[in-house]
């Protein structure tokens, strides 16, 4: 049985919090690891139709309240996967989707690695919102010139799910810097994880390594079982993890082409420009 405590979260609204740069009660709700979704879910309903008008201003009121973070308590629901919270909050207030922290993050972002979650946010009853923020891309932290994409969190959080990073790359989705949240899980022995990741990206024409960084000795010098994995996913790559570009004729003009690799459930394709750029331009930070 629930402490009473848990139900009454938010029994006045004068005590519900909400100095900037500190957590409120509804953020320190969805924290709650001791709380399942439909429980949450419950104690919101309590509050935002609550017969009392008062605590519905003061529970509105905190919508855009950020903590030290810069997050509401919207991207709370959002970066702890719980659905049914923002599917709830969304219907109320559909803004919400929109709704960025102080770096720029969007719910879409925090929801990254909650497949679930993320799915239903990129789903075609939010097709419009999501295609148009696809590739938005956020700061590392404020004041940085460095910034990532959905597609960047969607292959650095937890469990890369494979499914998701498609279906973002069959939208268009582009990397923004890509080496540090890719290439990283190969530097901590996860190198399964990011070679099948890389070769999606390859498949779809995006560069592994928009931004240049410096790739684990592991990759640099093949280690066995980085050649192992490269053979796995017929991957022919450089040192620097770019597709080894052949050159060829397209109508009387040289193009850049890449031999792409087969994925795990299509044929092999491939991809090419004829301006002579290897890719598509990424985004930069907006």
């Amino acid at each position: 049985m629930l402490r009473a405590e848990k139900i009454t979260y938010f029994k006045a609204p004068e005590n519900l919090g909400g100095k900037r740069g500190e957590s409120n009660k509804i953020s320190k709700l969805m924290e709650d690891k001791t709380l399942d979704d439909a429980t949450k879910l419950m104690i919101l309903k309590e509050h935002f139709e609550s017969p009392d008008s008062a605590r519905i201003k003061a529970v509105e009121a905190l919508l855009d309240h950020q903590d030290s973070y810069g997050m509401t308590f919207f991207h709370e629901a959002a970066s702890r996967g719980h659905r049914a919270c923002v599917a709830y909050l969304l219907e109320k207030y559909p803004r919400l989707y929109e709704q960025t922290s102080q770096t720029g993050l969007l719910a879409l972002h925090y929801a990254a690695s909650h497949p679930e979650l993320f799915n239903y946010l990129c789903s075609e009853r939010f097709e419009r919102m999501h295609l148009k923020h696809i590739n938005h891309t956020c700061l590392a932290r404020p004041g940085s010139s460095l910034g990532h994409t959905l597609l960047e969190n969607a292959i650095s959080k937890g469990r890369p799910d494979l499914k998701t990073i498609e279906n973002l790359l069959r939208n268009g989705a582009r990397l923004y810097r890509g080496g540090p949240f890719l290439w990283h899980r190969g530097e901590h022995g996860d190198w399964e994880a990011t070679l099948s990741i890389v070769a999606l990206l390859v498949q779809y024409g995006v560069n592994p390594n928009p931004g240049d960084c410096a790739l684990p000795e592991e990759f640099i010098h093949r280690t066995p079982e980085v050649t192992a994995i490269l053979e796995k996913y017929h991957l022919n790559l450089d040192e620097k993890g770019q597709p080894i570009v052949a050159t060829s004729s397209v109508r009387g003009s040289t193009a850049s082409t890449l031999t792409l690799p087969l994925a795990a459930t299509g044929s092999a394709r491939s991809w090419s420009d004829s301006s002579g750029e290897s890719e598509p331009a990424s985004n930069g930070p907006t």
